[in-house]
């Protein structure tokens, strides 16, 4: 139901709606249906003025596992507001990702959705809990509280977040800056609790730092990542003030640049270093030198792409 006013005037038209609903006798993908269910409710209400934008009051979409609900307005180019997601279990969408999920999941984002060209610009305040996607590390990863903040968006000028965090007790995760074609100046960060999460073999808090920084699009894109363990293990054996650096020119399809890298392994001081080489023909480690505890390794080494042959000396 709604009120329509002034329909005569193209220039005073408004016209108000409200109503609710549902949705039932839905068949088709059984996936769909385990998410969604056999029926669907649905609320509605608004306002429109002619010659503005479709003020959304409320659009609630409620299925058999999943909330969903927008308020905002849109226009002919895309929608601005906030949108709302919530689901106890995502255990009925499994079939939609083809493995077992498990969890609870809450997200709201507000900002703006393009209809056309894939642009957003969104904020995020999320959180899931004890989430699983049926896979050992991955679920190792999420368990707990995960919480989700800050802002992404695909603009022109490429891809930005600002302040963006995935967060939970193991895992720390942010990105900040703009990457784009023109122009890049991007930087992320990643704290993981205790490598023991990702291999039986290691052990020890790890700490990685990177950017990505470019000028134009015809500059090549720097890449730097840093990162360390202060203290661990690595197959039984101790592992101290571990570092490792690797930087990096792309340009092209191009890859040039080099890796540096020491340790404590045991009491042994270890170091590593090499230059990269990677373009389309093949992948080479050029002026590899590793050493630890009186013992060097050195040569170079490369890979070609079309046979995954590789050739070198040692």
């Amino acid at each position: 139901n709604g009120v329509a006013s002034a329909l005569a005037d193209p220039t005073k038209r408004m016209i108000t709606f409200n109503g609710d609903g549902a949705v039932s006798g839905i068949t088709g993908d059984e996936a769909v249906i385990a998410a969604l269910g056999d029926s669907v409710g649905l609320g509605l209400a608004g306002l429109w003025n002619a010659g503005q934008p479709i003020e959304l009051a409320q659009l609630r979409v409620v299925g058999k596992a999943l909330t969903a609900g927008l308020s905002g307005n849109i226009d002919g180019g895309g929608f601005r507001g906030r949108i709302g997601l919530q689901t106890d279990n995502i255990a009925p969408f499994s079939a939609l990702a083809g493995r077992d999920l498990t969890g609870a999941l809450s997200l709201d984002a507000e900002g703006s959705l393009a209809f056309i060209g894939g642009g957003f610009d969104l904020t995020f305040d999320g959180s899931g809990n004890n989430l699983t996607i049926d896979d050992p590390t991955a679920d190792a990863l999420l368990a707990g509280n995960v919480a989700l903040s800050g802002r992404l968006a695909r603009t022109p000028a490429g891809l930005v977040a600002d302040d963006f965090a995935i967060t939970n007790p193991q895992v720390q995760f942010t990105a900040d800056g703009v990457y784009g074609t023109a122009e890049a100046n991007f930087a992320i960060g990643l704290d993981l609790s205790d490598l023991g999460l990702l291999s039986d073999q290691a052990s020890g808090a790890l700490k990685v730092r990177g950017t990505a920084k470019s000028t134009s699009a015809e500059a090549p894109v720097v890449l730097a990542l840093d990162a360390n363990v202060a203290d661990g293990r690595l197959i039984d054996r101790t592992l101290r003030d571990a570092k490792l650096g690797l930087n990096l020119d792309v340009l092209g399809g191009k890859v040039t640049g080099s890796v540096d890298g020491s340790a404590m392994l045991d009491g042994y001081q270890a170091t590593l270093s090499s230059q990269i080489a990677v373009d389309e023909v093949q992948q080479a480690l050029k002026d590899l030198n590793f050493e630890i505890a009186g013992t060097r390794i050195f040569g170079s080494v490369s890979r070609a792409v079309d046979t995954a042959l590789m050739t070198g000396r040692l």
